[in-house]
């Protein structure tokens, strides 16, 4: 890692000009990371989840997941929508549409009781 003055310390070796050597990874990456390593699960595996599922795909988020996978990860998908803006932090970056998007998620669960009552 390169201090804030640009300038390295005396014997701390030869510098690359590679972009991947030059990249220096925060303090807490790799602990965070060590969960998908050790992970024996495939994480995108489709899993067959019944429960009812609503999946908003934002497009600044580090996956998104295509409606192809979230209809055969989860069979009972009764909300998709792939949206315009927002990321990881939706709640953070886009109050307003993330509220839209739980509200829609609810909106045929609230549906199907009011039909059957």
């Amino acid at each position: 890692m390169r201090p804030r003055n640009g300038k390295h310390k005396r014997g701390c070796g030869v510098r690359s000009t590679r972009k991947a050597d030059r990249t220096a990874l925060e303090p807490g990456s790799i602990s965070a990371a060590r969960i998908y390593a050790e992970n024996k699960y495939s994480f995108f595996a489709a899993k067959g989840v019944s429960i009812p599922v609503a999946v908003s795909a934002f497009p600044d988020e580090l996956y998104q997941a295509p409606r192809s996978w979230a209809e055969q990860a989860f069979p009972n998908l009764i909300h998709y929508n792939k949206l315009d803006k927002g990321g990881h932090f939706a709640a953070w970056e886009q109050p307003q549409l993330l509220s839209e998007e739980v509200r829609a998620g609810f909106r045929p669960l609230r549906n199907r009781l009011q039909t059957a009552a």
